[in-house]
């Protein structure tokens, strides 16, 4: 370098920063640290809240499980003091759980405002050696279905053909 380059190089002011470069870095490394804390806190919140509601969705099923073998239990010990078929099913047809009540028992029990669960039994006569004719049943279907009918929703005419 030539005289009159140090020269220059000397002449230019140097910014100088009151703060410093290190407290500068300091300052970043604190808001990403913090913008990492805020990103974990709302990620925790959403994974709590997401799990409070399977919780609470288990729960009522479960307690709807439990109505259902309740109803299950009634029916189970109308069938075996019954003579026969058709006076079981009149005495069946009488719960308010009961909807239908032919060769194939069905009822529902509310689970939540939107589901229930939905229960169907085959009812046969079985014939035992011992003590004659027998009434069983048979868990035909067990599943949860959607109370809440949604509407179809109309097309919206975004392109419609020119005739």
């Amino acid at each position: 370098m030539s005289k009159s380059a140090l020269y220059e190089e000397k002449r230019r002011p140097r910014i100088a920063s009151p703060f410093g470069y290190s407290f500068l870095l300091v300052v970043v490394l604190i808001l990403t640290f913090l913008l990492f804390a805020v990103l974990s806190l709302s990620s925790s919140l959403r994974d709590y809240k997401y799990s409070k509601r399977a919780a609470d969705k288990m729960s009522a099923y479960y307690e709807a499980c439990n109505k259902a073998n309740d109803v299950l239990a009634e029916i189970d010990a109308i069938l075996e003091e019954s003579e026969n078929k058709e006076m079981a099913l009149q005495e069946i047809s009488g719960f308010p759980e009961v909807k239908d009540a032919a060769d194939t028992i069905s009822f529902c029990v509310p689970e939540t405002d939107t589901q229930e669960l939905r229960v169907k039994l085959s009812i046969t006569e079985e014939t035992d050696g011992e003590t004659g004719k027998m009434l069983e049943w048979s868990i035909l279907e067990w599943k949860e279905t959607a109370t809440d009918v949604r509407q179809e929703e109309t097309r919206l005419p975004l392109m419609e053909r020119q005739k």
